[in-house]
């Protein structure tokens, strides 16, 4: 059962039209406070989209959970306690040597299912190698 607790959310600013991606992991784009859906393995995801319907264009607000249990869409199937990271569409994998963990898998799904995990994107770091 997929279920949500925000810890700390904060509002960014989209760099382009977000409303195809619920619940993907996104990062900063390196625009003040635009927020781009993550796009490589090795991106720092910095949360999880929360409002996608509602970004249609660029430069609509966009809420991003950085911190808290949210649901977030998988790349792979993935059980209760991976640890997690991004791919190159801002699905969510079990971490790499490459990637930046940012949580773990709560109650887990298929590829392409939602799942719920515990993220923590304040400081995402490498898994050691």
């Amino acid at each position: 059962m997929t279920t949500e607790q925000g810890l700390f959310s904060f509002t960014g600013v989209a760099a382009g039209a977000l409303s195809s991606y619920p619940y993907h992991l996104v990062k900063f784009n390196g625009t003040n406070n635009t927020i781009a859906i993550c796009n490589g393995a090795t991106d720092k995801p910095c949360g999880v989209i929360q409002n996608a319907a509602d970004v249609l264009a660029a430069g609509d607000p966009v809420e991003v959970m950085a911190l808290g249990k949210t649901k977030l869409i998988l790349a792979e199937p993935l059980t209760s306690g991976a640890i997690i990271a991004t791919d190159a569409s801002g699905h969510c994998i079990a971490t790499i040597a490459t990637a930046y963990s940012c949580g773990q898998i709560v109650d887990g799904g298929a590829a392409t299912e939602y799942a719920s995990a515990l993220i923590n994107c304040i400081n995402p770091c490498l898994k050691a190698a």
